[in-house]
């Protein structure tokens, strides 16, 4: 075993992407069957599960009962328009459903519009993306610090005991 193989045992990949995700945009590489069976020969302890449109929980007891793979799967949720932005009963709801990890905004953050990140390729694969409401959401303000939104993602995920991913909120821009 490589030294860097090595380094993925126990690992958990906090970025998994779900097989419908960019359907629209190109095909998926390989069903979760298949990913999931190299995950487990590679080592990995578990893996999460990520969608920019919609919270996971509902695919992780389905890839499951296709696959007996030892690895852990988790649900999450990217605070995004379509999920229900970044509101604290998005949050609970994950929670109450067994999620283990929050991703604020991606496509709905100001830094991916200004970017031209995946917001704007969503605009060349969905026809009708950019009617969709997309208020570039910050959490800090011009001086780095965090906005009181933010202040209360943090607390309801800490209160929640779930994991929080910055999205793609950060960047220069603030």
């Amino acid at each position: 075993m490589r030294f860097y193989d090595e380094l993925l045992v126990g690992a958990i990949d906090l970025h998994c992407h779900v097989d419908l995700e960019f359907s629209a945009a190109e095909p998926k590489r390989e069903p979760e069957i298949q990913w999931l069976a190299k995950a487990e020969a590679m080592g990995l302890r578990g893996v999460v599960l990520k969608s920019h449109w919609w919270p996971t929980v509902s695919a992780v007891p389905l890839i499951l009962s296709a696959t007996s793979s030892k690895v852990s799967v988790w649900s999450s949720v990217a605070l995004n328009s379509c999920a229900g932005g970044p509101h604290p009963c998005v949050i609970e709801a994950a929670a109450a459903l067994e999620g283990k990890v929050v991703f604020l905004p991606t496509w709905s953050a100001r830094n991916d519009i200004e970017r031209r990140g995946f917001s704007h390729r969503l605009r060349s694969v969905y026809q009708n993306f950019p009617r969709l409401e997309n208020p570039g959401y910050v959490f800090t303000d011009d001086r780095g610090e965090l906005l009181p939104l933010a202040k209360e993602i943090l607390e309801w995920c800490k209160a929640k005991d779930l994991t929080l991913g910055s999205g793609h909120v950060w960047g220069l821009s603030v």
